[in-house]
């Protein structure tokens, strides 16, 4: 799976890429992907002329040490982390050339990188809280860098909201999620506004959040998904999402996975 992505990465010959993975089940709150970071070169051995290998850059928890970290992982481990119970599904998103360079500086930037970094991680932490961060939300801020010139957290927040961007509402369907968002460890409802706790309803970043606000700011932007059907993979080039079952439409394709 990892190759079928970087050979499409390599067609594209694309500096920077928005990918995300169904890492959780949410099908129970209505959502199909839960982790999202950004495809970029991982490292290039000229002196046997093999082709560059791609890297995930990524906020994730630390759980040895209680904090969020800003990780660059290989393509193999971060497709690796999807759920098992159901349908595996990727998507990618390109954005146009010239923004893609000015993205794929920031990205690059460590110091930017870690700028953008709550000091507390929180798997739903609501979108505009300035205390808390889920890894999502850490990639709209990046993105609040690359193009807004944030250099701190709030102001990242505020050119986010200028340019209509929001999160995705996750409708929980009983009040048991929030009994064990309240107890389990790095979760949590800080700074969930009152009227959506009682409305079972909470706002944070998503892929799809990410995604569509890039679709809405970026309209040449470019969208591939692939879902992992047994060892066929069905892969569709566009913006309307594989149904439920992964079925392929006229203008899919479908391959093997390499042996």
């Amino acid at each position: 799976m990892a190759v079928i992505i970087q050979d499409e990465w390599h067609q594209r010959a694309a500096p920077v890429a928005l990918i995300s993975r169904s890492g959780l089940n949410l099908g129970a709150i209505g959502h199909r992907y839960s982790h999202a970071g950004f495809l970029r070169p991982a490292r290039r051995d000229d002196h046997a002329g093999a082709p560059a290998t791609v890297a995930v850059r990524q906020l994730y928890f630390d759980c040895e040490t209680a904090q969020p970290r800003v990780f660059d992982e290989g393509l193999a481990g971060f497709v690796r982390g999807v759920a098992t119970d159901a349908l595996p599904r990727f998507s990618a998103v390109w954005w146009p050339a010239d923004d893609a360079h000015v993205l794929a500086h920031a990205v690059g930037n460590d110091e930017l990188a870690l700028a953008m970094l709550a000091t507390t991680y929180q798997a739903q932490a609501h979108v505009w809280s300035l205390h808390t961060q889920n890894c999502n939300q850490w990639l709209a801020e990046v993105l609040a860098a690359a193009f807004g010139g944030a250099r701190q957290r709030a102001s990242a927040q505020q050119w986010l909201r200028a340019q209509g961007y929001t999160g995705s509402v996750v409708q929980l369907p009983w009040v048991g999620w929030l009994v064990a968002a309240a107890v389990l460890p790095h979760m949590g409802l800080q700074h969930h506004p009152g009227k959506d706790l009682q409305a079972l309803r909470l706002e944070v970043s998503l892929p799809a959040s990410l995604e569509a606000f890039v679709r809405r700011r970026w309209p040449q932007a470019q969208r591939v998904e692939w879902c992992l059907r047994g060892r066929e993979v069905v892969v569709r080039r566009g913006w309307e999402p594989l149904d439920e079952a992964c079925s392929p439409g006229p203008n899919d394709h479908t391959q093997a996975l390499p042996p």
